[in-house]
This record gives C-alpha cells, sequence and structure tokens, in this order.
C-alpha cells in the first residue's frame, strides 16, 4: 500500500504593497512634453498599485509633500485617487508609503516639477536712470521685469515716440520667474516728468499688453541746479569756512 502523505503549505508574506504612482495634470498624465502647470488640478494616481496577497482595500497609505503629511492611515478609497495641494510653479518631494496588514511597509520618494502657468505676465520690479536729469542731456533709463507665465515674448521700452531695441520676455520656469531688463536712451528735449511704459507681445501665447511704469523721474532747466548739486556746494562752502576759522581764527572772518 502507498503510505499517504500530508503536506502543510504556509505561505509567508515578508514584503510590502507595491506602489506605483502616476501623475495626472488637467487631466493628461504628466510628461515632457506635457507638465504639471500651477493652477491646474494636480492629481496622484495609485491605481495600479497592488500587494501580492492582501486585498488592496486592506493596505494602509500615507503620502507626503515636503516632509509636511497630506493623508495618513488612508484607506484605498482615500488614496486612489488623490489631489495634491500644489498651486505654485517649484520641484516638489513626493514620499508615498504603504502598509499591508501584517505591517510589511514599502515606500517610494520621487521629485516632481510643476511648470508656471502658460501665458506672458510681466510686471516691474525696479528702474533706475544713469546720467542727470537736465533738459538738453542724455540718459539711460533701465528698467529690470520679471515674467511669471511660461511663454516667452519681446518687447520694447518706450517714452513718447522714443523706444528701446527688442528685448526678450524670458519665460518663467518651476524655480522662478524669468527675469531680463530694457535700456532706454532717451535724450532730454523738454522739462517736465518723464512717461514710461513697456510694451510687449507674444506669438506663443497670442496676446499682447501695455505696461506703464511709475516713476518720479523729472527733466529741470540747465540753470536749475540740481538738489545733489547745490548740497555740494554748500558743503564745500561749509567746509572752507571752517578751516579759515581753524587758520586764522575768528578775526579772519571780519570785514
Amino acid at each position: 500500500n502507498t503510505a499517504t502523505r500530508e503536506w502543510t503549505i504556509i505561505i509567508s508574506d515578508g514584503s510590502g504593497p507595491t506602489i506605483i504612482p502616476n501623475i495626472i495634470s488637467n487631466g493628461t498624465p504628466v510628461s515632457p512634453e506635457s507638465p504639471a502647470r500651477a493652477g491646474e488640478g494636480i492629481l496622484l494616481s495609485l491605481t495600479e498599485s497592488f500587494d501580492d496577497l492582501d486585498a488592496i482595500d486592506d493596505v494602509s497609505w500615507e503620502v507626503r509633500v515636503d516632509g509636511q503629511t497630506i493623508v495618513e492611515t488612508a484607506l484605498w478609497s482615500e488614496i486612489e485617487k488623490l489631489t495634491l495641494p500644489l498651486y505654485e510653479p517649484g520641484v516638489y518631494l513626493i514620499h508615498i508609503l504603504a502598509w499591508d496588514s501584517t505591517g510589511n511597509m514599502e515606500q517610494i520618494s520621487f521629485g516632481l516639477a510643476v511648470s508656471p502657468s502658460l501665458g506672458v505676465s510681466p510686471s516691474v520690479l525696479y528702474h533706475h536712470v544713469i546720467g542727470d536729469l537736465v533738459e538738453g542731456d542724455s540718459v539711460n533709463i533701465i528698467v529690470t521685469m520679471e515674467n511669471t507665465g511660461a511663454d516667452i515674448g519681446s518687447g520694447v521700452l518706450c517714452s513718447g515716440d522714443v523706444c528701446s531695441e527688442e528685448v526678450v520676455v524670458s519665460a518663467a520656469q518651476p524655480s522662478g520667474p524669468g527675469v531680463f531688463s530694457a535700456e532706454l536712451v532717451l535724450s532730454l528735449t523738454v522739462t517736465g516728468p518723464i512717461d514710461l511704459r513697456f510694451e510687449w507681445y507674444s506669438d506663443s501665447a497670442g496676446s499682447d499688453g501695455v505696461i506703464e511704469i511709475d516713476n518720479d523721474y523729472f527733466v529741470v532747466s540747465q540753470w536749475q541746479m540740481p538738489t545733489q548739486v547745490l548740497l555740494g556746494v554748500l558743503s564745500v562752502l561749509m567746509l572752507f569756512a571752517w578751516l579759515v576759522h581753524r587758520t586764522w581764527g575768528a578775526e579772519s572772518q571780519r570785514p
């Protein structure tokens, strides 16, 4: 007779869940050709994730963004498709952890670049003048600007009917806005305030605009001594009087 043998099969679960994340922005999977953009709904999809032994509903989840916990001890219904709170351009560190019913843990981390929103959105950072604002002279006016949009453009700095050479409106990146400058060489033919504006357009964005640049630049006549020059002259006269007094005494200042 053949002896009957009994076998005991023990299945040991020594590994955590398999985490397969996908990032979807504005309804489209993120790729180099279709990046995540600020202002769009950015979704973390874990639909393809699984565990070898446990049902996916028995897996516990945690998601962190830049070290901040977004959800913890989350059920599958809460985590399968999770909207990430990413509203500004930048590079974010996404950290996902998962535990099965026996306590095995798996985790993954990855960086997610969020690009600026499409379009051109320039604004003025600061400006300054090289030269004296005196009628008959010429000055260089330099305006530094930034663009928070992802598209590039072109523009000119103008005063009246005089404009600068065309400059490139730099595109913003995940690391920050695009910064650029425009320089206008202006002959001062009349006295009074200087009007400044920046005219721009973008073929890729299909838009254009004009930025009026607030300033307190004022052109004076040749005979109107600038305040800084007057103060300089007074300072020299006061220094000369002090030296005379120190050298010859008070008697030297009498008629």
